[in-house]
């Protein structure tokens, strides 16, 4: 994430994105990742604590719809479980994410 973060700051020349709207593609990254790569469980995960950080975050004024299975406050390490609301979540910030693009892109390139 950090690499399409410089890339599109220092080569192309656009700044379009908050810190805060950067991070929230990085911790999607980090919830893809323990996906592919570590069977969806998070504490297997070396972003972890990415996720468990958004396991607490809300959207729209409720939970963003990714849960973690626990025992007495402690991560059972069974796979996350991603409710339609986290598919929806996502899809919200790649949609903002590509609207503010273009948008920037087309303020830039056709003057």
């Amino acid at each position: 994430m950090e690499a399409a973060k410089i890339y599109f700051r220092d080569h192309a020349n656009l700044t379009f994105f908050a810190d805060e709207q950067w991070l929230q593609l990085h911790e999607i990254a980090c919830v893809r990742h323990c996906i592919v790569h570590d069977a969806g469980i998070p504490r297997h995960s070396k972003h972890s604590s990415t996720i468990y950080f958004l396991e607490t975050c809300k959207w729209q004024g409720q939970p963003v719809g990714l849960e973690i299975d626990r025992y007495q406050g402690k991560d059972l390490g069974a796979p996350m479980i991603l409710h339609q609301r986290f598919l929806d979540y996502c899809l919200s910030v790649l949609e903002h994410f590509f609207h503010t693009l273009g948008t920037a892109a087309e303020t830039k390139f056709y003057k």
